[in-house]
């Protein structure tokens, strides 16, 4: 069978599992091949002379599912790949799904939008529709995997997070000392300390106060 290329646009950064999984959606749980039969790149380090190898890979028939090339961060895909990648998209062989995904759809060139089926993940805020009660009740490691992703995201949706826990610590709890701490961290974010850190204090705040305060 012939599938159509997809092009999604994703705020943070996502392992291919959770691609898979998407695609999976996309076209009906259709399975995907092996994975020794499946290639992930990664747009900043994709090379013109990979695509030899691509339209080779592109050939070759699977024993049993579809095969997927995936690429992610596609927004940092010159002109010159992305025209090149032309080809394959445009004449897909049979089992054969490329993924391009990107952070930024205006870094992709239209001919390859307009061959593509374009899915539009919801940002973390809008996906997540935070419950903080829920939230502050997670484990460390629970809560670091969030926080890897919050820090793909704009400063924007970070301060925002941030400003939404705040409030949510007002009406829960009153301790001005982690207030204070909090107001400190969005300061943080918005200057130019990096965001990965601020979430790592932010999580080591929530289990050295939260965890122990009845909200």
């Amino acid at each position: 069978m012939i599938y159509q290329s997809l092009l999604i646009q994703n705020s943070f950064q996502v392992t291919p599992n959770e691609i898979y999984e998407i695609i999976k959606k996309e076209f009906n749980n259709i399975q995907i091949a092996n994975q020794e039969f499946n290639l992930v790149f990664d747009g900043q380090t994709l090379k013109i002379e990979d695509l030899d190898y691509l339209l080779e890979w592109s050939s070759k028939k699977t024993e049993k599912g579809v095969k997927v090339l995936l690429i992610q961060n596609s927004q940092n895909l010159s002109e010159i790949i992305q025209n090149s990648l032309l080809k394959i998209i445009e004449e897909p062989t049979q089992n054969t799904l490329i993924c391009l995904v990107t952070k930024n759809l205006d870094a992709i060139i239209e001919t390859i939008k307009s061959r593509c089926r374009i899915v539009i993940m919801p940002t973390y805020k809008n996906n997540l529709n935070v419950d903080f009660e829920d939230f502050l009740k997670k484990s460390y490691f629970e809560r670091s995997i969030e926080f890897q992703k919050l820090a793909n995201l704009d400063k924007i949706e970070q301060v925002k997070f941030l400003e939404d826990l705040s409030n949510f610590a007002i009406k829960k709890i009153n301790k001005p000392k982690i207030l204070r701490e909090l107001i400190f961290l969005q300061k943080a974010i918005n200057s130019s300390v990096q965001s990965n850190l601020v979430f790592d204090n932010l999580n080591i705040l929530i289990e050295n106060n939260f965890k122990n305060t009845k909200i």
